[in-house]
């Protein structure tokens, strides 16, 4: 605190109060915001995992949500094979149990591996020279993701964001 003093009278004039803030404090404040980013962030990444897993799982079975795009019936003799008309890709459960989520620092996937799964790619994409089509269960179409899937991951990270920052 600084005194000012009348330079007439002597008399004080004023009272001046300088703050200037404590390094440790700065520094200490500064680390627990950038843990609250993190914890923040890390939370939305899961968030829109989570979302994007629901997306995929959705599209398989028989009443499949949301597809990127409707499925071909099966082939006649595929068809009596397995006892119904239409596409699930859920037979063995393998495709489905395959299909994983994984959250990193700075990111988020949802991916299903060619290695684990060796058939899901060309349900994925289709597979012309063995007469399968593409039935696209993760949703992308023209390499890109569906709008529908980007605007619920988008919508998730908001409401994520809002209800974390309003607890701070």
């Amino acid at each position: 605190m600084t005194i000012l003093n009348n330079p007439l009278t002597g008399a004080a004039a004023g009272v001046r109060v300088v703050l200037q803030p404590n390094e440790i404090i700065l520094n200490q404040l500064a680390q627990k915001t950038e843990q609250q980013i993190r914890a923040i962030q890390r939370q939305c990444l899961q968030d829109m995992a989570n979302t994007m897993y629901e997306i995929v799982i959705g599209t398989l079975g028989k009443g499949g949500r949301n597809r990127p795009m409707p499925w071909a019936p099966l082939s006649r003799n595929y068809a009596r094979r397995v006892g119904r008309p239409y596409a699930t890709l859920v037979l063995t459960g393998r495709l489905l149990s395959s299909i994983t989520k994984e959250i990193r620092q700075e990111s988020s996937k949802v991916f299903i591996r060619k290695s684990d799964v060796p058939y899901a790619l060309a349900h994925q994409y289709g597979n012309p020279g063995h007469n399968l089509p593409a039935r696209p269960y993760f949703p992308i179409l023209n390499g890109r993701l569906t709008s529908y899937a980007e605007r619920q991951v988008s919508v998730t990270a908001q409401r994520t964001l809002w209800k974390l920052l309003r607890k701070t």
